[in-house]
């Protein structure tokens, strides 16, 4: 029986930092309105380091509607770096802003559940 051999993924994570977090409680409501979310993406590659790219990636969330505003409002931001492998044939910079931003984004949603957790 032939054995089923895997690729490797394209996208290799070196490193990801949280830069900065901001979150706002609403205290005084006593229905609270949905979130809208707006997201920022920076994608350069990174110098003398052949295929390697850094994502910043910027995520606010705010009140759709201003008079319901939601449980919490602020701001993450958060940096990553990654090597795409050499044999890549399609965009890396794709790559980077679609998949690296999902990695980040994961990094994102898990810390602000950890800091409002106890809220």
């Amino acid at each position: 029986m032939p054995t089923l051999q895997l690729k490797p993924s394209p996208i290799q994570l070196l490193s990801q930092d949280v830069l900065s977090v901001r979150l706002d409680a609403t205290l005084d409501q006593d229905e609270f309105g949905e979130s809208q979310l707006s997201v920022e993406r920076d994608t350069r590659p990174i110098k003398d380091q052949p295929d390697c790219w850094g994502l910043k990636l910027r995520i606010k969330f705010d009140a759709a509607d201003s008079t319901h505003p939601p449980e919490y409002v602020g701001e993450i931001e958060l940096i990553g770096y990654y090597r795409v492998h050499k044999h890549y044939k399609q965009d890396p910079e794709k790559l980077i802003r679609i998949t690296g931003a999902s990695m980040l984004y994961g990094v994102a949603r898990e810390m602000i559940s950890s800091i409002t957790a106890r809220s």
